[in-house]
């Protein structure tokens, strides 16, 4: 009939490294009705020297176990860990000593050596109880098998995690007390946008750059405007006064007139047009939309930033960026301005002569009416605000900077804008875009670097030229 019942001689670090007896699986001794794990005197006494340490877990975990100890001997032992399957108690057994016969190969002064012998000795005197060593230590695992005796390791999944060191334990301190600063610190979150304001993480484009006509493909077409729009040689045609005007004079056309349109009026149309048609590429360029970039960041923090800077940096060679081109300020007359570089201006007329008025009180001109405005006042500054930290231009640059004095917290996003700018020996562009915030109550900088792919195309901008002085030719016939 096998044996019911097994007595654990328990080692101390059961105690001091294990979890709570109660969470203990004990399944592993299941083949008996029921487990007395006995706590001998070397353990102990073990505990009552330990239980005077300091804070630390092995000074902690023996006062908890010298209190539970002392309700056993206050008369309520056994105690009970486990009820069934198998039932699991706890006793004391300080009355346990050393076995005498084992002095020649055990130092009893090592406590160690005090358990084993203890083991020993209960074991001789109870041979037919099943009595086994409980320990996770190896050492005494191997010496009490040496002399015969049945051991068991603790299960490793009965231990405690290791417990952390001083300076473990002082790491975690700081990046607690890190956290609760960052905590009461402005936070951002920083997003890159495309053109429909969805989120990307990457700019890749495509950007089409026309070449300048060579100098055969200028004379070409200049050639083709001077032979449809030559200039005027005979004026006579050009005199037509009218009689029977009242109180009109007619001034006829005058040599001066005639030099005038041939010396000056006439070549600074034709210098024009090929101005026009050297820099179309150009104007081909500013007509196109360039690469653009946003970048929208948000104060998700409790506490406003102050004196914040914002920085976007270019990282890369052949390109630069610029605040974006069109303001506020100005917008129509640009874009009419990029309009009439990509016309050709109508031939100068030839000159006329002139009617004039003879009353003194006539009508001599009309003069332009200005409306009178006043001062506009300076506008305030805006605390909360973004400003270029140096006056906005729109020169291309490696970076550019805006500032604000007060960053409010949970407010909108705001949206920072701005343009590629190629260098015209490239055909392709790779690098990264960074976005950084940097404020007086933020300890870490915060930023965004996203990667810059850029593919440039180059056709010659003839074929466009070349329609330039179609429609020329096309709008002076009508």
């Amino acid at each position: 009939m096998s044996a019911t019942v097994v007595f654990l001689f328990a080692d101390t670090n059961l105690f001091l490294q294990c979890l709570p007896l109660k969470q203990l699986d004990w399944s592993p001794w299941s083949a008996f009705n029921e487990v007395n794990l006995i706590i001998s005197s070397p353990v102990l006494r073990e505990i009552d020297q330990l239980k005077l340490r300091g804070n630390d877990r092995p000074g902690s975990r023996a006062r908890s176990t010298s209190s539970l100890l002392r309700q056993i001997t206050r008369g309520e032992q056994p105690y009970l860990v486990k009820e069934s399957d198998p039932c699991v108690k706890l006793l004391i057994k300080a009355e346990c000593a050393p076995s005498t016969d084992l002095e020649d190969r055990l130092d009893y002064n090592e406590r160690d050596h005090q358990l084993i012998g203890t083991v020993h000795k209960f074991a001789a005197e109870n041979p037919d109880d099943e009595v086994c060593l409980l320990t996770h230590d190896t050492i005494p695992l191997v010496m009490a098998q040496s002399l015969g005796l049945a051991t068991a390791m603790i299960p490793d999944n009965w231990l405690l995690p290791p417990e952390k060191s001083k300076d473990e334990k002082r790491i975690i301190k700081l990046e607690s007390e890190l956290t609760r600063l960052k905590n009461s610190e402005p936070q951002f979150q920083i997003n890159c946008l495309n053109a429909d304001g969805e989120k990307i993480e990457k700019l890749d484009y495509g950007l089409v750059s026309h070449t300048p006509l060579i100098e055969e493909q200028v004379q070409e077409l200049m050639q083709r405007i001077e032979k449809f729009f030559p200039p005027e040689t005979d004026f006579s045609s050009l005199e037509t006064p009218i009689h029977g005007l009242k109180k009109r004079l007619y001034s006829p056309l005058t040599d001066a007139d005639i030099a005038n349109y041939h010396e000056q009026v006439y070549p600074e149309w034709l210098s024009q047009c090929e101005d026009i048609l050297r820099h179309h590429h150009e104007a081909l360029r500013r007509q196109s939309k360039p690469p653009v970039f946003c970048f929208s960041a948000r104060n998700t923090g409790t506490r406003p930033a102050r004196d914040s800077l914002v920085t976007i940096l270019a990282k890369g060679k052949k390109f630069s960026i610029m605040p974006s081109a069109r303001s506020n300020n100005g917008d129509d007359e640009e874009v009419a301005r990029e309009q009439n570089n990509l016309e050709l201006p109508l031939p100068p007329c030839a000159p006329r002569g002139i009617w004039r008025m003879t009353r003194a009180n006539g009508i001599k001109a009309i003069r332009p009416l200005y409306q009178l405005r006043s001062a506009l006042r300076q506008p305030l500054h805006d605390r909360n605000a973004f400003y270029y930290k140096t006056e906005r231009d729109t020169n291309s640059r490696s970076s550019f900077r805006l500032e604000c004095e007060q960053w409010r917290h949970e407010d909108v996003d705001e949206k920072f804008e701005g343009e590629f700018c190629i260098d015209e020996d490239v055909n392709e562009v790779c690098g990264a875009l960074e976005f950084r915030i940097q404020a007086e109550n933020l300890s870490t900088t915060a930023s965004m670097c996203v990667p810059v792919y850029i593919r440039i195309t180059r056709p010659s901008a003839y074929e466009s030229a070349e329609k330039l002085v179609s429609r020329l030719i096309e709008k002076a016939g009508r």
